[in-house]
């Protein structure tokens, strides 16, 4: 009989949050886009925070364990924008940014 547990994640601390902000900062480093310089300045000015559920927040950006992700979607007020997703590896307590996705949003009104 084959049973299936559901993976449980691990919670992430203040460290965790920490070093992805600084993960994030490093991979945008070196970009001369302007909406990633925007993204720069809002990581910066953020402090990562863990809420009671263990989901951090960086800013508007929720990080997703199941895709190892740290996103930001489009707020609902705007027609016309972009949802941003940087893919994430952790090797013990070291993380690393190895993709940016920015995907176009068009909303009917």
């Amino acid at each position: 009989m084959n049973i299936r547990r559901k993976r449980r994640h691990s919670r992430l601390e203040e460290s965790d949050g920490e070093a992805i902000r600084n993960a994030v900062l490093d991979y945008i480093s070196s970009s001369h886009e302007s909406d990633v310089l925007s993204i720069r300045e809002e990581i910066v000015q953020s402090e990562p925070e863990v809420d009671e559920q263990g989901n951090l927040h960086i800013g508007q950006w929720v990080y997703h364990f199941e895709s190892n992700t740290l996103r930001k979607y489009l707020p609902p007020d705007r027609h016309v924008g972009y949802d941003y997703s940087l893919q994430l590896r952790r090797h013990g307590s070291v993380w690393k940014v190895v993709n940016l996705n920015r995907i176009e949003v068009f909303r009917s009104e």
